[in-house]
């Protein structure tokens, strides 16, 4: 029974993350993008053209 609880919350978490990347994404941001453009590699850039 511990380890259902245990995995549903872990499941909880990783779903929240997922949920914050993918309004990231559908906002125009990068997903795991720090806010250092020069680390980018344009790549930031480049999906907010696209979209």
């Amino acid at each position: 029974m511990g380890d259902i609880i245990v995995i549903s919350v872990i499941l909880f978490f990783v779903g929240l993350a997922v949920r914050s990347m993918w309004k990231d994404h559908k906002n125009g941001g990068c997903v795991g993008c720090s806010g250092n453009c020069a680390g980018c590699k344009g790549a930031c850039s480049m999906n907010k053209a696209t979209n």
